[in-house]
């Protein structure tokens, strides 16, 4: 399981927002999705991209978004479930 956190200097009162995003096998959606989220005129969110699968794609196309913005966290799955195991293993991470 790959986990990439905010930075410990990042509060967890400075987000009032989760947004979950699965992702398996779709690396072309995952620009213009992330893009959407940090377009938002409201900025206490982070963003929860929860990869369920072994694609190699998505992880190069997220990464660089993980480095730019704190609010946005990285988490994969290597054992695909189905959708409801996906969204509670990201709320479980969240902290909005």
């Amino acid at each position: 399981m790959i986990y990439l956190a905010m930075p410990d200097d990042f509060p967890a009162s400075a987000c009032t927002v989760s947004v979950i995003m699965l992702t398996m096998n779709r690396p072309q959606y995952l620009d213009p999705a992330i893009e959407s989220v940090r377009k938002q005129n409201f900025t206490s969110w982070e963003l929860i991209i929860v990869h369920d699968g072994t694609d190699t794609r998505i992880a190069p196309v997220v990464m660089p978004w993980v480095q730019r913005d704190p609010r946005i966290r990285y988490f994969n799955r290597p054992v695909p479930g189905n959708i409801a195991d996906g969204m509670n293993y990201g709320i479980a991470q969240s902290r909005g």
